[in-house]
């Protein structure tokens, strides 16, 4: 007869949630981070105005996105907040630049 008793504590459900919560809330970021600089570029592209700036954004996120990738893979935390910053950062400046121009 085996001696070891299953787990019968139910495990925490609000803990479960919160934790997918996180991850559809970082899915819909990483979503957001990687369309805003391609509908940029078709506005940039099809006004003919500001281009420059707008590739300029698209190689920062697209650079701290793959930063961000190679954090996640490596697991290292440190990685991944770099990354997601400099995407954030790039984004909301480039953003500002160009109401700015306009």
């Amino acid at each position: 007869m085996n001696s070891e008793l299953p787990d019968l504590e139910p495990s925490d459900p609000t803990g479960d949630l919160a934790a997918r919560q996180a991850g559809q809330f970082s899915v819909v970021l990483l979503t957001l981070g990687i369309l805003v600089p391609l509908l940029l570029l078709y506005l940039s592209t099809s006004t003919g105005r500001h281009l420059w700036l707008t590739l300029l954004n698209l190689v920062c996120v697209y650079s701290g996105l793959a930063v961000a990738a190679l954090g996640w893979r490596r697991e290292r935390r440190d990685l991944v907040k770099v990354g997601t910053t400099a995407m954030v950062v790039a984004c909301v400046a480039s953003l500002v630049t160009l109401s700015l121009l306009s």
